[in-house]
């Protein structure tokens, strides 16, 4: 039995997937909200996000828009008022946290042997 990925599948089991609002700010906050998104920009022009990483680690997350600066994430905004960005989030440093946010939620990412069920 692989104890990591058996770990890895509980613990997504646990996290569950977080709703996540926004709002749209001039600058960074000195103090983000866990649960929030901030949308960096002036009207229609966003350039980035900010964020409190979702594991409660602590770690804030920073993700630009701008398409000419890499690396580069997309927010798409949804008929039903929910917003996604494109492509995951994966934290190379700390809690290397790994997800995507979709349509609000925080849903984790899961290793191609775990998104089956198997382990």
């Amino acid at each position: 039995m692989n104890w990591r990925k058996l770990w890895q599948s509980a613990s997504q089991w646990f996290k569950g997937r977080q709703v996540l609002v926004s709002e749209q700010v001039d600058e960074i906050p000195d103090c983000l909200a866990k649960g929030k998104l901030y949308l960096l920009g002036e009207g229609r022009h966003l350039w980035a996000v900010a964020m409190q990483c979702p594991c409660s680690c602590g770690g804030i997350i920073h993700l630009n828009l701008l398409p000419d600066a890499r690396p580069c994430w997309r927010l798409i905004h949804h008929r039903d008022g929910t917003m996604s960005l494109t492509p995951s989030i994966w934290r190379q440093g700390g809690c290397r946290s790994h997800f995507f946010i979709r349509n609000n939620r925080v849903e984790w990412f899961r290793p191609a042997g775990l998104a089956s069920g198997g382990i």
